[in-house]
Formats: structure tokens, sequence, C-alpha cells
């Protein structure tokens, strides 16, 4: 058996990955709640040690065995060599798995959103006052005289509310909603436009919202994450559609929230230019 110098670099990187690894789970196992975010000199003392080990490995399996051939040095075993093929066999399983179960968890999510294309159809609403077309995925959460709530494919909000206007006309409505969001430091107002609805005058607004919020992700996970100072906390941004209209006494918001790329823009089209009063 033979391995080249490139190789044996790629084992050793793999290696030293490994071992990170297995040394940030370890610790947050033995210490409950130790985070390496703050702790910047333990970081630096544990790569330096995984460097030396993982320089180790990478003499065993391939500076103290290689020898010249042709132009190149190669690393030669021998058949009684067991334990350097056991190790470099053992880190190449280790990372042919890790690939499996990336390539897996990634095959899946694309096989559920093609399975969620194929099978959704379009469905109707009509309440006598508000009508629209909606995705056969998407959920009606709820349906009253004033508000009704529906949930997309990923779980964003979309709230329809009618109220009374109270005699005030769209733009003076359209103020009132702006005060509100102005008074508001997590919300940002990235533009707003007057649009036309089935025939009926609207302003659309796209607004940005903030909050501090926690990801709970797997504690092995979050240690690996803290040695990296990658937060589990921190500031969440959420984005909004609103469309505010007025149609006789009765204005209408319609309110949608969805976080990055977590939405449907196509169902969400066909929502919007099918909705009537």
């Amino acid at each position: 058996m033979k391995i080249g110098k490139l190789t044996a670099i790629f084992l050793s990187v793999v290696f030293f990955v490994i071992v990170l690894a297995i040394i940030a789970i370890s610790i947050g196992i033995l210490f409950s709640g130790f985070s390496f975010s703050n702790n910047w000199i333990i970081r630096i003392i544990l790569l330096a040690i995984t460097f030396f080990i993982s320089r180790k490995f990478y003499n065993y399996i391939y500076t103290n065995v290689k020898i010249k051939e042709g132009k190149d040095e190669v690393a030669v075993y021998s058949k009684e060599d067991k334990k350097r093929k056991i190790a470099v066999f053992g880190v190449l399983l280790i990372f042919i798995i890790v690939i499996v179960y990336i390539s897996a968890g990634l095959l899946f999510l694309s096989d559920n959103s093609n399975d969620n294309s194929n099978v959704a159809t379009i469905k109707n609403f009509n309440n006598s006052d508000i009508s629209f077309n909606y995705s056969s995925d998407w959920s009606i959460e709820s349906n009253n005289s004033t508000d009704i709530v529906l949930v997309d494919y990923y779980g964003n909000y979309l709230y329809i509310s009618k109220g009374e206007a109270g005699g005030y006309s769209l733009d003076e409505l359209y103020n009132v909603y702006k005060s509100v969001w102005d008074d508001n430091k997590n919300i940002s107002v990235v533009n707003s436009s007057n649009v036309v609805i089935s025939g009926i005058p609207a302003i659309e607004t796209y607004l940005k919202i903030s909050s501090n919020e926690t990801v709970k992700i797997d504690e092995n996970i979050a240690s690996i994450a803290s040695f990296f100072n990658i937060k589990s906390n921190g500031t969440q941004y959420t984005n909004s559609y609103d469309v505010l209209l007025l149609k006789g006494d009765n204005y209408y918001s319609i309110t949608y929230y969805y976080t990055g790329d977590l939405v449907n823009r196509e169902e969400f089209k066909t929502f919007i230019k099918s909705f009537k009063i």
C-alpha cells in the first residue's frame, strides 16, 4: 500500500478536524455550561495541541515511512504494517460517513421541496366579504369576521384584518401605521409605494424587524460552535410585507411575515393577485 504526500496532508487535515471536534464536545460534556466564546487563550492552546497531535499523525502515516520513488516521495506500507493502514482507513471512513450524512440531509430537503412543488394545488377562499386563492400546502389557522390567519409551507404567518376606517383616508391610515413603526426601534421601513390591487388603490410597505433570539441547537454542536466563536444567539431579522387597502367605510390590512429566503414568492403572488374585497 502506498500513499503520496498530498493524500497524507488531506488525511491529516481531516484528522485535525475530527480531533478538534472530539475535544470541543468532550469539554462541553465534562464542563456543562462552559463556552469557548470568551476564552481565546484556551482556543489557541487547544488549536496548538490539536495541531501537534495532527503533526504526529502526519509523521506516523507518511514521514516515518516515506521512500524515494522516482522524482516523488511516497509512504510505503508493508503487509505487517496494520496499525498505519487502520489509521488511514479509519480517518477515511469517518470522512465518508460525514459526507454521506450531509448529502443525505441535503437530498432529503431537496426531495421534500420537489414533492411540495409537485403536489401543491390552488384552493379558493371566499367568506362573502374577502376572497383569494392560496396554495393547498398553506393552512387557514383562523377565520372570523375581522381576522383571517394563514400559515404557509415554511410556517410563515399571513394576517388579514378588517376594521372601520373612521372617516380616515388611505394616506391618513397609512400615516397612523407608519407612526407606530417609526416609534418602534426594532422596525425599519425598507420602502413603500402606491399600488392597485384588484382595482382598489393600496399602499404596500416592506419592513425589516429585528429581535434578540436564541437559536436552539444540539449541545455537542454548540460546543463546536462556541470554539469557533459562532454564537447561537444574537439579532435575528424578519421581513414583513404589508398592504393597506380602503374600501367604503372599512380598511383592510394584509401582513405577511417571512424570514430570509424561507418564502415561496410564486405562491404569494398567486395570493396577492387574486385578493378581492
